[in-house]
């Protein structure tokens, strides 16, 4: 009897043993890790078959699928505006090119709201992909549309995707899309407060997406590096919070393959950038050990058919129109100087002054502005086709024409230097009148906490000299200013004018500007007075 209890007992201890192995085994399989490969794009601008193509980024998700990576694919932002791709059918061609593409994740750009609030929340809704973001507040409801990270379990572990777009977006694109009929702002980004207001929101989410037990946490931030968009940069962020691993970003048109900076508790957080309009497509990877290393890749030889021919596609509905040659001109007007920074951002240029000029001719006007983030490529030596023009001009702004007094003009040119030599989207290329700068005068201009231009009271100024048609400025004298309705009456850039009256808001968009400029009154010919990159000395930097 005692020897059967004995056998029983060794039994029943083998089938424990047994059990425990096994389950031990499951535990182990269920924790094997696989290499991790996130591939990233930003600022694509629409450029869907622009340098490497969205038919290469399709190609790379598959092909980096077939070495063995648990592979995902995610966008920065800025996807839906800055070419045909995007203008005629306001993004929804290009959302529907990121679905065909496999993107599994994205955040919104600043020029996503290009063509409205409502249109780039309804896309973003319907895209496959899933749009994150954690600062845009709807002040309305109290609610944030979007959710502010997604939790995607990939290799064996969880990371935490957390959405975060730049508080510049207000001014960056089209303030008045951000308001109510009252002109009162209805969305905020956690704007102001010296970036402490967005830098606790991030920080908020990325607590809360830690204590749901990720591995990594992965910023898809649109921020930047410019030292134009200050505390918003992505540097910024990243220095003042804990808790995220990597900064896939956007914004400034950057290429960084790979930065290091410190969090606010002493830990390495990685920042990348692939350029713009898929200059480079980038390519995270955590090994199986969680090492993470980051790549920009510059040159890839295959495409995927299936998304190349939807490209080609919704290029042939248009391509007709498209390939309208408008003009031509034996010279490049670049936007670009020799060290690839947008110099029509920050100095009068032979591009600004040609576009410029175009509002103030056809509008008939005393002045006109452009603002330099307004121009948005370069304009190629040879033929000049309708395409061409409108990815100088995607946006689709009306025109208009309004009366200011000369003080009011002379507010507006001061804002438009007050970060000079940094970068500024509002630094304003000019016709029928010229100034100088003197940048050792500290600007007072000033701006909001919204990035609204505050009224300029008096103090020493960096614009002097101003002429008007060559005669000096009178500030109580009412002249006619010739731009879009974004600067004009729609507070881009963060312009407040006050006007003496509306002449018109034409139907003619800023690209019928362009079109009718260089077709009717230059009879198609570029002339020389646009060849030089810095203009015709209309702006006189002082240093």
């Amino acid at each position: 009897m005692i020897q059967k209890k004995l056998t029983r007992l060794t039994a029943f201890i083998l089938s424990l043993v047994l059990l425990a192995s096994v389950l031990f085994l499951f535990s182990s399989c269920a924790k094997t890790t696989k290499d991790i490969a996130i591939i990233y794009t930003n600022d694509i601008h629409a450029g869907a078959e622009d340098n490497l193509g969205l038919a290469t980024v399709a190609a790379l998700k598959k092909d980096t699928i077939a070495e063995g990576y648990d592979t995902l694919l995610i966008d920065s932002g800025d996807l839906i505006q800055g070419s045909m791709f995007g203008t005629i059918s306001k993004g929804k061609d290009m959302i529907n090119l990121l679905d065909s593409c496999g993107y599994d994740i994205a955040t919104l750009g600043n020029h996503d709201f290009d063509f409205g609030a409502g249109n780039i929340l309804t896309l973003a809704k319907e895209a496959k992909c899933e749009y994150v973001c954690c600062n845009l507040k709807d002040l309305q409801t109290g609610e944030y549309p979007f959710e502010p990270y997604v939790i995607k379990e990939i290799g064996g572990r969880r990371i935490a995707f957390v959405g975060i777009v730049t508080p510049e977006t207000i001014t960056a694109s089209t303030p008045v899309y951000f308001k109510n009929e009252n002109g009162e702002f209805i969305y905020d980004f956690c704007q102001g407060e010296n970036g402490s207001r967005l830098y606790s929101r991030v920080q908020e989410v990325v607590d809360k997406a830690r204590a749901e037990g990720v591995d990594y946490v992965i910023a898809i931030s649109h921020l930047g590096s410019k030292d134009s968009s200050g505390v918003y940069r992505a540097s910024c962020v990243a220095e003042n919070t804990s808790g995220i691993d990597v900064f896939i970003d956007g914004h400034s048109h950057t290429v960084i393959e790979s930065e290091t900076v410190r969090n606010s508790k002493g830990k390495d957080v990685i920042i990348t950038q692939t350029g713009t309009k898929l200059q480079f497509i980038g390519r995270l990877t955590i090994s199986q050990k969680g090492e993470i290393k980051t790549e920009l890749i510059g040159e890839y030889n295959r495409k995927d058919k299936t998304v190349e021919e939807l490209v080609g596609a919704v290029k042939n509905k248009f391509s007709s129109k498209m390939g309208e040659v408008i003009g031509h001109t034996d010279f490049a007007l670049p936007i670009y100087d020799e060290d690839g920074s947008r110099v029509v951002r920050t100095y009068e240029t032979g591009i600004g002054d040609f576009v410029a000029d175009a509002y103030r001719t056809v509008l008939d006007a005393d002045i006109a502005i452009v603002n330099g983030g307004g121009v948005r490529t370069t304009i190629d030596a040879g033929d000049i086709t309708y395409e061409e023009l409108m990815n100088v001009h995607p946006f689709g702004n009306t025109v208009a024409k309004i009366k200011v007094t000369g003080k009011t003009l002379a507010d507006m040119l001061e804002f438009s230097v007050k970060n000079y030599p940094k970068e500024h989207g509002g630094f304003l290329q000019v016709s029928g009148i010229s100034f100088m700068v003197d940048v050792t005068v500290d600007s007072i201009a000033e701006v909001d906490e919204n990035g609204m231009m505050m009224p300029i009271g008096e103090g020493d100024r960096r614009v002097q000299s101003i002429l008007v048609n060559g005669e000096a400025l009178d500030p109580e004298k009412i002249y006619t200013i010739a731009s879009t309705d974004y600067i004009l009456l729609n507070n881009g850039d963060g312009y407040v004018i006050d006007n003496e009256g509306i002449v018109k808001v034409d139907d003619m968009t800023d690209l019928d500007v362009l079109v009718r400029y260089l077709k009717e009154y230059l009879g198609g010919v570029m002339p020389d007075k646009y060849s030089n990159l810095y203009g015709e000395n209309r702006i006189v930097i002082l240093k």
